[in-house]
């Protein structure tokens, strides 16, 4: 990742030089010509989303050791890589950081320039009493001179943030059903991901994750669907140099409502269906967000169902009961309980439109009741998409007397919940 300052408390131990195996090492050769193989450690293969595995996962205060053994070891040097940063030499990897998700790769390579490697991802978690900021919607996205907020636990404990070197005084809101901190995001930032701190008013300071900074027009939820005669909202970061939008053949120029972060914009005048959608800005193409990384044209449905929520929260029961995330309510939070049978009938289609979490060990959508039991289904799933339910009569009758109904699980984000 460019730019990131990755933030170590401590290297606790340098690299050793290296020496030939016993000769009761079966792998060893002594031929610079071999290809080197890291005989130690094994990572797991990528998930089924192709995303890197989850290697270690230990808390902030636990130290992160680790042995390589290598063949042919007389003639091969290996290096430790901490998010694309070189920080050891050596057979022996020992280090400390601070909270937070980091690429671990490790890379052997000979005199004669033959190199192989492991890497994996390092989860790092804060202690309870550490202020932490999670990822609840695209605020780990941001833009240069503009304002911005994280969410998390004892965020109240919170003087300041410091990204790229520079320390940055916040504020601590409280609105009584969520608590964050505001900041300025400084104006001269360039473009690309940086590794934050997050600082007490004793001066210490705790793992803030990554933020990514953009200077250019980058839509991130609301683009994919749309309504069929509906007013279409769209909102992302810098939208204000969006200068056209074309849906399949047809060029949008004049919008209803342009800010730097929203759009609004009548539904073109087209069939229910799949479409085309790019864009312009005043500097070149628009971007659209995907988990898989930014595109410039992407596809946009436009249909008759009845969309009943829109955004990007993360859902995971790992999440603290009572906070965003924890679960999601359909019924009675949406939909009113009294009401509900006037939107969803027998053989009416729920969909959930998600998108995955590449860090999470595994993702599971599950829909049930509020006391979480009985479940009514769960799904294991690997890439982004929309997950369909249709109600059936003991559904229908249950949400009555259970008091509603709701989304569990672990692993990706909520972006859409609509009825067709």
């Amino acid at each position: 990742m460019k730019k990131i300052y990755y933030l170590l408390l401590a290297l606790l131990a340098t690299g050793f030089t290296f020496t030939a195996c016993s000769d009761e090492d079966p792998f060893e050769t002594v031929s610079e010509s071999d290809f080197p193989m890291i005989l130690d450690p094994v990572f797991p293969d990528r998930q089924s989303d192709g995303s890197l595995p989850i290697v270690a996962t230990l808390n902030r205060d636990q130290t992160y050791e680790l042995t390589a053994r290598v063949t042919p070891s007389e003639y091969t040097t290996v290096k430790w890589y901490v998010d694309g940063v070189e920080v050891m030499t050596g057979l022996e990897f020992s280090a400390l950081f601070k909270a937070g998700t980091y690429n671990l790769k490790i890379v052997a390579t000979t005199t004669n320039g033959q190199s192989s490697y492991r890497e994996g991802t390092l989860q790092i978690d804060p202690l309870d009493t550490d202020p932490w900021a999670s990822t609840v919607n695209f605020e780990r996205i941001i833009a240069p001179g503009s304002k911005s907020r994280l969410y998390g636990n004892n965020l109240n404990l919170v003087e300041y943030l410091v990204i790229d070197g520079q320390r940055i005084d916040v504020t601590y809101v409280d609105t009584g059903s969520e608590n964050y901190i505001e900041y300025d995001v400084p104006a001269n930032l360039s473009d690309g991901d940086y590794r934050i701190t997050l600082g007490d008013n004793s001066g210490t300071e705790y793992g803030g994750g990554v933020l990514t900074v953009t200077s250019g027009a980058l839509m991130t939820s609301g683009f994919n669907r749309v309504i069929k005669g509906s007013e279409w909202v769209i909102t992302g970061i810098n939208l204000d140099q969006v200068t056209s939008l074309t849906v399949g053949s047809e060029t949008i120029t004049e919008f209803l409502r342009q800010s730097p972060t929203e759009i609004a914009l009548d539904c073109p005048n087209l069939e229910a269906g799949n479409y085309t959608l790019s864009g312009q800005t005043t500097g070149g193409s628009l971007s659209f967000y995907t988990t898989n990384g930014n595109v410039t044209e992407t596809t946009v449905n436009i249909t008759e169902e009845t969309v009943l929520w829109e955004g990007h929260l993360y859902i995971s029961w790992d999440i603290p009961d009572g906070q965003d995330g924890h679960l999601f309510n359909i019924v009675p939070n949406l939909i009113p309980l009294e009401s509900y049978k006037e939107t969803l009938q027998v053989g009416s289609v729920l969909k959930i439109g998600y998108s995955i979490e590449s860090s999470a060990e595994y993702h599971q959508i599950q829909l049930t009741y509020p006391d979480w039991d009985p479940r009514i289904i769960s799904v294991d799933v690997a890439t982004d998409g929309v997950f369909e339910y249709t109600i059936t009569q003991e559904v229908y009758d249950a949400i009555q007397s259970e008091g509603g109904l709701i989304i569990v699980g672990h692993g990706f984000f909520l972006d859409m919940v609509s009825v067709q």
